[in-house]
């Protein structure tokens, strides 16, 4: 199998493709996840053969009906390619390793501009449910497995982990229209920067040189904060408005146009309508 970082797609990602957002599509939703699939499919494949070299020594070694001369003739053929087959084996099961923990640390280093198209306040591949989407939907466009649930509260959590984004959370609302863990459509989203405790110094750097505020005014538009922290940016034609402040830095919130977050400036909430 051809190594990842050479397919033309990624190739083309990392050169800055003038079609980027429909190379990161395919990329994230089909090649990436092929490539996982057919490495992890690799290394259970080596895993096994190393496994069943492992065998035949025993059998080998074991066998207490051969002559001693016969075990070791057995023996001998054995030490031929014992050192220089399972080694091998065990080569290709490390390069497999190093080349998928290659592929996520591409992943998860990655531009986080990259991996949204301009203009949008989601990740591409996940801009599919939006505020006013139903609780079925979000398991049945992620799959059952990517959704966490929280039991007490009800909210959604689905992983990310790339560029700094740790996860995208859905919070749920009756029809009464209250927040409710037993809520059945998208009253708001939260995404969520990824925690800058950790023990790998090249991601805790990464991380902390990794600004939400300019990220979303590069994407979404430069606007002047209100009271010097509280940014928001509202969009007409879906009636949704984004919220970030600054002084939390930690994460930025996607509203209904009617709404905004309880903790947001009460004076900078509604900005875009005054």
């Amino acid at each position: 199998m051809a190594e990842w970082k050479n397919n033309p797609l990624i190739v083309a990602v990392i050169s800055g493709s003038a079609v980027l957002t429909t190379a990161l599509f395919i990329v994230f939703t089909y090649v990436i996840p092929v490539y996982q699939k057919e490495d992890s499919n690799k290394i259970s494949e080596l895993q096994s053969k190393i496994d069943s070299k492992n065998e035949l020594i025993k059998q080998i070694t074991q066998d207490s009906n051969k002559t001693s001369a016969e075990k070791d003739s057995d023996l001998q053929t054995l030490g031929n390619f014992k050192n220089a087959e399972i080694s091998k084996l065990k080569n290709e099961l490390t390069t497999k390793n190093s080349e998928l923990n290659d592929l996520q640390k591409f992943m998860q280093f990655q531009k986080l501009g990259a991996l949204y198209q301009k203009g949008s306040y989601l990740p591409i591949g996940y801009d599919a449910i939006d505020i006013g989407a139903s609780r079925d939907s979000i398991f049945k466009y992620y799959g059952a497995p990517r959704v966490i649930l929280d039991q007490k509260y009800g909210y959604i959590s689905i992983k990310y982990g790339y560029g700094g984004i740790d996860r995208i959370v859905y919070y749920l609302k009756d029809k009464k229209g209250n927040i409710s863990n037993k809520g059945d459509v998208v009253s708001h989203i939260a995404v969520f920067k990824e925690n800058e405790i950790t023990i790998d110094e090249e991601k805790k750097k990464f991380l902390k040189n990794l600004s939400l505020k300019d990220f979303l005014i590069n994407n979404l538009g430069y606007i002047e904060p209100c009271k010097n922290d509280y940014y928001s940016w509202h969009f007409p034609d879906k009636d949704v408005t984004v919220y970030y402040d600054n002084s939390e830095g930690n994460n930025y919130l996607i509203y209904d146009g009617s709404y905004a977050p309880a903790d947001f400036d009460e004076e900078c909430q509604f900005i875009h309508i005054k």
